[in-house]
Parts: structure tokens; C-alpha cells; sequence
């Protein structure tokens, strides 16, 4: 059956332990982050209402609705202010939403990001202390948003880069990284840094690094780029120390979207969605 949510868990060399997760399924990229040395995965179900599971090391817990909260696209996860947040955008509007997860608990209400609003899910990451979201607007500029704990607010620093698919983002070496689709013909993988006040020069993926729907993590001191081949399953991942990409390798995974990822302890744990 297509659309089913699986695992899997890379040790640095091999995927030894893989599975299902319940009977959970999505359209859409699930999202995977730790907090508080427990790995929790968003998705969005096919009846557009999001759902949350965490992992015990050994089970997943049964997939819970978050409130009544819907979205029509990938949610994104990330954790700062010693709060697990989850940003979406709406089920039946462009705009993004962001609630948070602390004290055993998803808060009651969830917080419109005013003036954010795009037609795809959103990246997120934890960077210098704060949150940081990027997402495509409606213009296709890539635009950022920083989270200090307190409220919301638009960096004005846009990537100024026209895109076809969700960003991701990671924080690596002290830069905030961003990769993503790109539209120019021939680059089917484009990618960029921040670091304040400015986005260094996009640059493309190598041309042995090709695919779409990337998801970037930082796993066993490397940056790990995992991404869906030409091929439109195959999911592939390439990493790199801050000076280049390596060839892709193939994880043996198939998946119809982009992979959650997230590092728990000396593990790399992957959801995905079967094809």
C-alpha cells in the first residue's frame, strides 16, 4: 500500500532496523526532530489534519491529532527556547501557523505568523540561539523568518532565487544553510549560506548530486544533503564539510517525498513515505 509512514536507522555505515510506522499515512514529507533526547515526527495526514508520534527506542506511539489543527502541506520542526516548534501552513489558506510542544504538552492555540504566506511547507532550524524558518513566497523568492522566543519577525533578508520546491535548512559550521529545487534549467539542486546580514552566492549541487525534494541534517560531524533521485523513489543522500558535496549514495530507500531526519545519539533516524 502506497503512502505509509516508515523508519529506518542509520548507524554510519548500514540500515539495520526499519519498519512501519502504525497504520499512519501522508501525501506529504513527515517532519523529525529530538527534543529533550525523545524523536517526535509531525506529518500531515490524508485528511489534512496534523498528526504527532513519538519514538521510545523501540515503538512508535499511536499518531495523535495535534488539537484540531489542518494543514495542506509538510509541516517542519525544530527546537529552541527548550520548546519543540512546529510550523505549517494551513489547510485551506496559504498563511503559516506555528505551535509549540513543552511541558509533556501541544499548546491549545496556535499562532498565525502574520505577513508569512506561501503556497508550499516551510524549512526549519534551530540557529544561533533561535528559530529560523524559510519558506517560498508567493513570488518564489525565498524569504526568512527568525524566532526569538518571544515573536516572529521578517529578517527583510530574502534569498532573492527563484524556486520550485520547499526549502530546508540546517545550521552547520557556524552558517545557516539552505537547499532547495531549482528552476534554472540544469540545476535541478541549488543551494545557499547565511550568515548575518547576508545569503552567500547560490551554487549548485554538482552535477553527481541531482535529484529533488532535499532534507538537509547535520549527523556524526558531517552535513548530510538526502534527497529523492531522477529516478522519482530512489532516496539518496551526498554530505559535506562545508567545501563541497560527495557523490550521492543510495540509502536503499524508496520514498515519495522528501525524508525526515534527525540525529539520536550515535543513530540517524529517517521517516519516509512508501511510494
Amino acid at each position: 500500500m502506497s503512502d505509509e509512514l516508515y523508519w529506518a536507522e542509520f548507524d554510519g555505515n548500514v540500515w539495520p532496523r526499519k519498519g512501519q510506522i502504525g497504520n499512519a499515512t501522508t501525501s506529504h514529507a513527515p517532519a523529525l526532530a529530538v527534543y529533550k533526547d525523545v524523536l517526535f515526527c509531525v506529518f500531515t495526514g490524508k485528511n489534512k489534519a496534523l498528526y504527532w508520534t513519538r519514538w521510545d527506542g523501540s515503538n512508535w506511539s499511536p499518531a495523535t491529532p495535534i488539537s484540531t489543527f489542518t494543514s495542506g502541506e509538510a509541516p517542519a520542526l525544530a527546537v529552541a527556547h527548550d520548546k519543540l516548534y512546529c510550523v505549517h501552513r494551513g489547510a485551506s489558506d496559504t498563511k503559516l501557523y506555528s505551535v509549540t510542544f513543552s511541558n509533556n504538552t501541544w499548546e491549545s492555540e496556535r499562532i498565525e505568523i502574520s505577513g508569512a504566506s506561501s503556497p508550499l511547507g516551510p524549512g526549519l532550524t534551530a540557529y544561533r540561539g533561535n528559530v529560523y524558518c524559510a519558506y517560498q513566497k508567493t513570488d518564489a523568492e525565498v524569504a526568512l523568518w527568525v524566532n526569538d522566543g518571544k515573536q516572529w519577525k521578517d529578517t527583510e533578508k530574502p534569498m532573492s532565487g527563484e524556486v520550485k520546491g520547499s526549502p530546508t535548512l540546517a545550521a552547520y559550521q557556524a552558517r545557516l544553510w539552505c537547499a532547495y529545487p531549482g528552476r534554472e534549467e540544469g540545476s535541478s539542486l541549488n543551494w545557499s549560506t547565511y550568515v548575518e546580514p547576508s545569503w552567500r552566492l547560490q551554487q549548485d549541487f554538482p552535477q553527481y548530486v541531482d535529484g529533488s525534494q532535499p532534507a538537509l541534517c547535520v549527523y556524526s560531524g558531517l552535513l548530510h544533503c538526502f534527497h529523492v533521485d531522477t529516478d522519482g523513489t530512489s532516496l539518496v543522500w551526498s554530505t559535506s564539510r562545508g567545501d563541497g558535496w560527495s557523490q550521492d549514495q543510495w540509502t536503499g530507500l524508496v520514498s515519495k517525498t522528501a525524508a525526515g531526519l534527525a540525529p539520536l545519539k550515535d543513530k540517524l533516524y529517517c521517516v519516509y513515505v512508501n511510494p
